[in-house]
C-alpha cells in the first residue's frame, strides 16, 4: 500500500523490534511505521528505543490498537505521533487506504523531529 503511493518510499521492513531499531539508525527514515505486537522485541519497547536514541515521527499499527486502549496510550506516551488500527479483512478499501497514507504523509509533514531534536540538546549537560 505504502510503496504504490507515488509520494512515499519504503526505505527498508524489519521483522522484529529489534531490526526496527538496526534499521531505523541506518536508514535513517522521515517517519517509521510500527506494530505494537512484534517477536523478540515488542514495538513499546522499540519506540521507546527509537526515541530516545534516534527520534522521528512514528506511526503505531496493530489489530489492538482503538482509542483509549492502553497499548495506544502508552505509545502516544513513548512519542508517537499517531496510531493506526490494522484493517480487517472487511475493512480493506479505498477509504482505509486514504487513512493510513495520509498519517504518514501528516507524520512526515509534522515539526516533531525538530522538537525532539530541540529538546534532547537542551537536556544534555553543559560543559
Amino acid at each position: 500500500m505504502i510503496s504504490q503511493d507515488d509520494e512515499l518510499e519504503v526505505a527498508g521492513i524489519a521483522r522484529d523490534g529489534v531490526e526496527a531499531i538496526k534499521l531505523t539508525v541506518e536508514l535513517d527514515p522521515d517517519v517509521v511505521t510500527m506494530d505494537i505486537h512484534m517477536p523478540e522485541m515488542d514495538g513499546l519497547s522499540a519506540l521507546e528505543y527509537i526515541m530516545k536514541k534516534s527520534p522521528r515521527p512514528v506511526v503505531m499499527l496493530s489489530a489492538l490498537v482503538k482509542k483509549g486502549a492502553a497499548p495506544t496510550l502508552r505509545a502516544l506516551e513513548l512519542g508517537a505521533v499517531d496510531f493506526i488500527a490494522k484493517p480487517t479483512s472487511s475493512d480493506v478499501g479505498e477509504r482505509v487506504r486514504e487513512d493510513v497514507l495520509s498519517k504518514i504523509k501528516a507524520a512526515a509533514h509534522s515539526k516533531a523531529r525538530e522538537i525532539w531534536e530541540q529538546t534532547r540538546r537542551r537536556s544534555l549537560p553543559r560543559k
